[in-house]
């Protein structure tokens, strides 16, 4: 029988807990996710996905990404707000 409860919840039942990020990190080696498929999936590099995961907020984008892998709720990073993007410039044909 596989045991799905969360590793923090393991945890704090011994009398310890894991930092969410380190949670998760677990979580997704456990289930056979490396940080360079993980980078792959997000679109960036490794080292970029390792500071996503890490983090305490993340756009909402890379956390549907993360639901889409199984992975519980109370391991994923909370819901950063979006940014916009870079601002065209606009020509003095346009203005």
């Amino acid at each position: 029988m596989v045991n799905r409860t969360p590793q923090a919840a393991q945890s704090a039942s011994l009398g310890f807990t894991v930092p969410r990020p380190v949670a998760l990190k677990t979580f997704l080696r456990s289930a056979g996710y490396l940080n360079t498929d993980v980078a792959e999936m997000f679109g960036v590099t490794p080292g970029r996905a390792s500071v996503i995961l890490g983090s305490d907020a993340c756009p909402e984008k890379y956390r549907d990404i993360l639901r889409g892998l199984q992975v519980p709720e109370e391991l994923l990073p909370q819901r950063s707000p979006e940014r916009p993007g870079p601002q065209r410039r606009r020509s003095e044909a346009e203005a």
